[in-house]
């Protein structure tokens, strides 16, 4: 068993994204096992040689987030990606879920980047209050 192109952009980005001890290490070395298909995702069930170091917990708890996807052709409006860790501290599963009620998991086609909530600093700073942009719509007022 392989892992589908998606997969495989996934957890490459996960790895190069996301700052948690041992976890791009797992990454590099773990195989797919089982993948399970549900219509608007799936379960693939990674393993992981036990040779590599767990991640530390309960310092980083699971699930760790993952890129959302767009531009997809087969999954209706995007979608976005979990990685779950079991209780000793290796990677156990990635979940790709679509955000609509279609997923093709042979999609090759596709953009990855980090979610946003809305109203959220970009740069990780305070977020705008909802509703107030600070626009008021008048010229400044010159002193």
């Amino acid at each position: 068993m392989e892992f589908t192109a998606l997969e495989r952009a996934v957890l490459g980005w996960i790895a190069s994204q996301t700052n948690v001890a041992n976890l791009a290490e797992q990454i590099a070395a773990c195989q797919p096992k089982e993948r399970e298909l549900t219509g608007v995702g799936s379960y693939t069930t990674l393993a992981v040689p036990t040779d590599k170091p767990p991640i530390e917990r309960p310092r980083f708890h699971s699930p760790i987030g993952g890129p959302w996807f767009d531009g997809v052709e087969g999954i209706h409006l995007g979608g976005s990606a979990l990685l779950f860790l079991d209780e000793t501290g290796y990677i156990e599963t990635l979940e790709l879920v679509a955000n609509g009620d279609h997923f093709d998991e042979s999609v090759t086609g596709f953009t990855l980047h980090a979610f946003t909530e809305p109203g959220a600093s970009p740069n990780g700073g305070p977020a705008e209050p909802p509703g107030n942009s600070g626009v008021t719509g008048e010229p400044p007022s010159v002193s």
